[in-house]
């Protein structure tokens, strides 16, 4: 119709329009101020950029932080979505995605795609360009984030199912405005647990996986069907992880009564089941053999992913305990020897990973908000007002890729070829 043309009109010129005029959508009075070079050595780190997002700093402020290997994104409350390169900082676009103040959940990606729900609707983008690749009104409004791989995406929704849906399907069905040749219906499956998932799926190429209010954990095939389902001893506190290193492919699951499980992703086997004293509400963090988990009051522990036990080691006084930093509050990622996080009193730190001291503490400077970065070696901080810190190691030249190491760059040395001396002439 006319109405969704101009619609469509006026949300394609929003980037070109935010980029122009982004300098009048926001102030610099009483700026977040990064830490000082001097601040920063103590806990190895450097400054490798600093950016602003686009916003509005009467009206709105930053709702959420998400990240890939390449690209970080800034939602604010308004709904304007600005993505920057993760390397550089460049601002690649910005755009209103919704309509103004509609409430948005956590964005995700895969190598191609940014999706983003804003009330019923599911809006993918070019992560890239910002431009619109498809628009999809859902069945219900969902109940979480969904979870996107290369291919398809699943949604839990408020009618207790979860609806997986073919990418190249929704593309199709915006841009012709029919489903694609031999296609009966735009889901792939819809899968019937009558259950509230109130924790965002985690997907591979091949399985997708979620856990629901009702004590049950689901794992699922590509094409819907049930590898298996495990009753829990309580509902989970927090969203669930998946540890993909060396040949495994786990979930890691903590519930309500204090248990840190791990399952075999497909066979639903419980490979191991470590006790948490206090109640866990973050995601746990996965880097490699370690998982760090953050808990109300006592801290953050680590636990071997693949001997399931706390990883101890020796004090000062010879004997050995668990690795454990206490007045720990929130994780931001995982970079050279140390795992960095905000104590209670708002400093960024740095913890060593092999004996769990701390090397050192400093003001977050007004960054408020502490993204965990689980995909690469870069930690992201973020001030309410849109301004976004970019910190990496001393020294380092290229982001480490964590989860998915097989796309990292290659770094290539060129040689250079120097004059010939005249004297050989």
């Amino acid at each position: 119709t006319g109405t969704h043309n101009m619609s469509r009109l006026l949300i394609a010129c929003l980037p070109v329009f935010a980029v122009l005029s982004g300098s009048s959508l926001f102030t610099t009075a009483d700026a977040a101020r990064p830490p000082g070079d001097a601040e920063l050595a103590s806990l190895d780190l450097e400054v490798a950029w600093t950016a602003q997002a686009v916003l509005d700093r009467n009206r709105s402020k930053i709702r959420h932080v998400a990240n890939d290997e390449e690209q970080v994104y800034v939602q604010s409350t308004s709904g304007v979505v600005t993505a920057f390169n993760a390397e550089t900082g460049r601002r690649m676009w910005a755009r209103l995605v919704g309509r103004n103040d509609d409430f948005a959940m956590r964005a995700v990606s895969n190598s191609e795609l940014l999706v983003i729900v804003t009330g019923p609707v599911a809006w993918g983008l070019d992560k890239f360009t910002g431009d619109e690749k498809f628009r999809y009104r859902l069945k219900h409004i969902p109940t979480a984030p969904p979870a996107v791989e290369e291919a398809a995406i699943y949604f839990p929704l408020g009618d207790g199912a979860v609806w997986g849906y073919a990418l190249q399907t929704l593309i199709h069905l915006d841009r012709y405005d029919t489903l694609p040749p031999g296609i009966a219906r735009p889901h792939l499956w819809r899968f019937a647990c009558n259950e509230r998932v109130f924790h965002a799926p985690i997907a591979t190429e091949d399985v997708v996986a979620f856990s629901s209010r009702s004590k049950n954990l689901h794992s699922l095939s590509a094409s819907g069907s049930s590898y298996y389902q495990e009753y829990l001893n309580a509902p989970a506190s927090a969203p669930m992880a998946l540890d993909l290193s060396g040949e495994r492919r786990h979930i890691l699951l903590v519930t309500e009564k204090g248990n840190l499980f791990s399952f075999d992703l497909t066979r639903g086997t419980l490979t191991w089941d470590v006790p948490v004293e206090r109640r866990v509400t973050q995601k746990p963090l996965i880097v490699g053999d370690q998982v760090y988990v953050v808990t109300e009051g006592q801290g953050v522990y680590c636990v071997s992913t693949s001997l399931g036990n706390y990883v101890e080691v020796e004090t000062d006084d010879g004997t050995r305990d668990r690795w454990h930093v206490p007045g720990v509050e929130s994780l931001v990622g995982v970079a050279g020897e140390h795992v960095y996080g905000v104590d209670r009193n708002q400093r960024l730190l740095a913890m060593r990973r092999d004996n769990s001291v701390v090397s050192g503490r400093t003001a977050a400077g007004g960054y408020t908000i502490h993204h965990q970065n689980s995909a690469t070696d870069r930690l992201y901080l973020s001030s309410e007002a849109g301004e976004l810190l970019c910190l990496k190691p001393r020294g380092s030249d290229f982001a480490v890729y964590h989860q998915r190491p097989e796309n990292q760059p290659l770094n290539v040395d060129v040689p250079i070829n120097e004059p010939e001396d005249a004297g050989d002439e």
